[in-house]
């Protein structure tokens, strides 16, 4: 799996710095963005292989940016997967709705967020 592109789209720092540390030995390549707006330029942009997506951000939320990447022709194609600290049965639905591939909510696990994204990068 190196040498695939994860896009990290969370306004908390924190987020940025453990995700990458937790994915060393596969070789991944991060991008960092801090909000919706940036996500959508840098997924147009930099065309990665996923996007961890967090719904509560400043000037454009998850949720939004999803349907925008799903409208776009140029990122419709890319898997998100969820990963916020919204839990309730409510928002699960609407991200499925939304097209995401998968849904973590958040004090999430290092090993079980590196075992999903394997899983949906695999195509599984």
């Amino acid at each position: 799996m190196a040498n695939k592109k994860i896009l990290i789209v969370d306004d908390d720092e924190a987020i940025h710095r453990m995700v990458p540390r937790a994915f060393a030995k596969e070789g991944f390549d991060f991008v960092d963005a801090f909000n919706g707006r940036e996500a959508l330029e840098f997924a147009e942009r930099e065309k990665p292989d996923l996007i961890l997506l967090d719904i509560n951000m400043p000037e454009m939320d998850g949720n939004e940016t999803m349907k925008r990447l799903q409208a776009n022709k140029a990122t419709t194609g890319i898997p998100v997967i969820m990963l916020t600290g919204n839990g309730e049965a409510i928002d699960t639905v609407v991200g499925y709705e939304l097209g995401v591939q998968d849904y973590i909510t958040k004090p999430f696990h290092l090993d079980n967020l590196k075992e999903r994204v394997i899983k949906v990068l695999s195509g599984d």
